[in-house]
């Protein structure tokens, strides 16, 4: 709820400053992020099935998230096939191909999204309700 709460905050500040209609963006763009912010939060459950720490876990997120984000800017600005390839199964380039309305047609972007929902599953039915680093 918080994040979507930031979301309609966003959609709204942002949408006035550039004098566009706010309801019609919020309408347009509030299903795909909740898809994208479902995805990303049922497939982290995954971590809490790890035998780490918290400051493992906080760091290996930490890692994953800035080379999702490093990759995702660098195949924006550049032309680079390989690095192309690589946001195919960039799970921040899908989100974002997905939230600009370009759809996600490529076969290794909907295995990235498989996989995410599989990690999420697997989470979901091993998670422990005392995670590791809960007790340290």
């Amino acid at each position: 709820m918080l994040s979507f709460s930031y979301f309609v905050i966003f959609i709204f500040l942002t949408t006035t400053a550039f004098g566009v209609n706010s309801i019609g963006a919020l309408t347009s763009l509030a299903f795909p992020f909740m898809i994208i912010m479902i995805t990303f939060i049922w497939s982290a459950q995954f971590i809490s099935v790890l035998p780490i720490t918290f400051t493992n876990a906080n760091s290996g997120i930490s890692i994953v998230f800035m080379t999702m984000l490093i990759f995702s800017i660098a195949g924006l600005k550049a032309n680079i096939p390989t690095l192309s390839y690589l946001n195919l199964f960039n799970p921040l380039s899908i989100a974002t191909k997905f939230m600009s309305g370009n759809g996600v047609h490529a076969v290794e972007s909907i295995g990235t999204i498989s996989l995410l929902i599989a990690l999420g599953g697997i989470g979901a039915v091993r998670m422990r309700t005392n995670p590791i680093w809960s007790r340290q």
